[in-house]
């Protein structure tokens, strides 16, 4: 979940704000803030400064790295500018540098014509995998995907209908839960406990959902169904209603613990079986924009997925948090669904340019990025992924979810005849 929420990004023009309530990683964000002002007022020599230390202070990231190209070209240094976006265009990332006015002095350049080339070969298609199912309703926008694997349906949450829908094996959908039942607002994360035979889900107030209330904006709550009668077994909601909250994405554990992430405050949460109420895991402010978590195998970590930064692991006995480091060339940011396979992570990202899906492979303690490789990248049937859940070998994920045609104002635009919610399926066996 991140289309509702007001991130932290660290584009041009987009200072940072403080995150949540607790402020966070104040330091990096500072340099970030000095940087966007540098830049503003034309100062491109501490523009270069702070980004600089910027990205030795949180690693290397596609938005800083282009900025730094930004910095030399407007500073002069047309070599050192070209440098910094083939590393740029070596995470796989593409930006129309072709009509960035703050480029042009480069483009005249010899070096400038293969730097085009790397960039435009990031967005040519890689599919691998293939169409599962569409849904019906293309207004729904569609956010995450969950699977029953004892009635062989999933299970597909709409943020704009405000409900829950069942997909059955010959792909039909059918009301899980009805729209707006139980005092709901948007829909957001699904996930099924197979064991108690719930399926988890949350909920928030937000301006796409259909009959938003402002006065309901912050208000966001954990949802206890039962799988087989989607009846509404408990309500949890968000603490600290003073405030602002997105229950946005979550995991559950082999023993019903329940992880989730606020992506406004920053905290991630959660909940035992039979719990009345979120306990706090790590606190407000520690994340700028938490998206899903994952468990590792012996469930004494949980990777979270941050929008803005990549990707960080709690220790789960000291709740340690450090961010997990990775080769320049691989970029974890923009990460909306994360899932754990073997010895490995798959990331979806709506937030890079392309969208994508890829495969993370890490060491074999799970401490380090080795590579990445892209599974798929292509529009339009690659468009604002956002979730997805393992079926066996085969990862199916939701590949076009509507959140694009969005507005600021949570009005949609009208649906083209190709913009019905789409979920496509990757066969990952054998795997890692």
């Amino acid at each position: 979940m991140r289309r509702v929420l007001l991130l932290l990004m660290l584009a041009l023009g987009a200072p940072a704000a403080a995150v949540g309530q607790g402020g966070g990683d104040s330091t990096w964000m500072d340099h970030n803030r000095a940087a966007a002002k540098a830049y503003k007022s034309g100062d491109y020599s501490t523009f270069r400064s702070q980004l600089l230390t910027l990205r030795r202070e949180i690693g290397p990231l596609p938005s800083i790295d282009y900025n730094l190209a930004v910095a030399e070209a407007r500073l002069g240094n047309g070599d050192r500018a070209l440098e910094w976006l083939e590393i740029f265009a070596g995470m796989g990332v593409w930006e129309d540098a072709a009509r960035d006015s703050d480029l042009a002095s480069v483009r005249p350049m010899a070096g400038y014509a293969r730097v085009t080339q790397l960039l435009a070969a990031n967005l040519a298609p890689v599919t691998r995998g293939a169409i599962a199912f569409t849904l019906p309703d293309a207004d729904m926008v569609a956010e995450d995907i969950a699977y029953d694997s004892v009635r062989h349906r999933f299970l597909v949450s709409s943020v704009r209908r405000r409900n829950i829908v069942a997909v059955d094996s010959a792909g039909h959908a059918t009301d899980f839960t009805r729209s707006g039942a139980d005092s709901t607002w948007g829909m957001f994360a699904v996930r099924v406990d197979p064991v108690r035979q719930v399926l988890w889900a949350t909920t928030a107030a937000v301006n796409t959902a259909q009959g938003y209330n402002p006065a309901d904006s912050g208000r966001s709550a954990l949802l206890e169904y039962d799988l087989g009668t989607g009846a509404l077994r408990a309500r949890i909601e968000a603490p600290n209603p003073a405030h602002a909250h997105v229950l946005g994405d979550m995991t559950v554990g082999a023993d019903g613990t329940v992880y989730v992430s606020d992506a406004v405050s920053g905290a991630v949460y959660t909940a035992a079986p039979g719990a009345h109420a979120l306990a706090v895991l790590v606190p407000e402010g520690t994340f700028p924009s938490p998206q899903t978590p994952a468990l590792s195998a012996d469930e004494k970590r949980l990777f979270v997925a941050d929008y803005a930064r990549g990707i960080a692991v709690i220790d789960l006995s000291t709740r340690a948090v450090r961010w997990l480091p990775h080769p320049g060339n691989v970029t974890l940011v923009g990460t909306d669904g994360l899932y754990r396979v073997g010895n490995t992570l798959l990331a979806v990202q709506n937030g890079t340019t392309p969208n994508r899906v890829v495969r993370v492979l890490l060491d074999t303690a799970m401490a380090r990025v080795l590579d990445a490789e892209v599974l798929e990248r292509a529009k339009p049937a690659v468009s604002d992924p956002t979730h997805g859940v393992m079926v066996g070998g085969t990862f199916y994920f939701i590949a076009r979810s509507g959140w694009d045609r969005v507005h600021d104002d949570g009005t949609l635009a009208p649906p083209g005849a190709d913009d019905a919610p789409l979920v496509r399926r990757i066969d990952l066996m054998p795997f890692p």
